[in-house]
């Protein structure tokens, strides 16, 4: 029994010496940005107020930039905009259930469909989204109505995602 106990020892740190030797050459996968945003939810966000047009009085939010604390209207649709110079892939993250509505590249509606919560922190992060913003332009996030003032939203790039397309 206890030549058994040594090689599993022995194969564990094999193992942890090549989960080590992997991270310092560079070679390892990055990190998949819907646990990252686990740690950012706690962070209130950088205070915005979503307008009530889509047009380019709505706030811009930047892929991969800090999280968000969105003002939302409770009766009215709301909009923020996002900027995209190429083909992207991005993760929109909620703090809170069904506080997006729909995704507009320029007037033309575009396909939006929940992944649901964050596998990592369901709680906290109970809704995302995986974004293709496959052209140039403008992009325009519809919040709300809302029944909560404030929403919390981090959108991220998609490398290393499980569910990026």
């Amino acid at each position: 029994m206890r030549d058994s106990n040594r090689c599993a020892q022995c194969v564990l740190t094999a193992l942890l010496g090549c989960c080590a030797a992997c991270g310092d050459d560079g070679n390892a996968e990055p990190p998949d940005p819907a646990e990252a945003a686990c740690v950012e939810v706690d962070e209130a966000g950088h205070p915005i107020t979503a307008s009530s047009t889509r047009d380019d009085a709505a706030p811009e939010i930047e892929i991969g930039a800090e999280p968000y604390a969105v003002r939302v209207s409770p009766d009215d649709p709301t909009f923020v905009r996002v900027e995209v110079a190429e083909d992207t892939a991005a993760l929109l993250l909620v703090d809170t259930t069904d506080a997006v509505a729909a995704l507009y590249h320029g007037p033309d509606e575009e396909p939006l469909e929940s992944a649901g919560a964050d596998e990592f922190c369901p709680e906290e992060i109970p809704e995302h989204f995986d974004l293709d913003l496959h052209q140039p332009g403008t992009y325009f996030i519809e919040l709300g109505p809302s029944a909560v003032p404030e929403v919390w939203l981090l959108l991220s790039g998609a490398e290393g995602h499980a569910h990026a397309h």
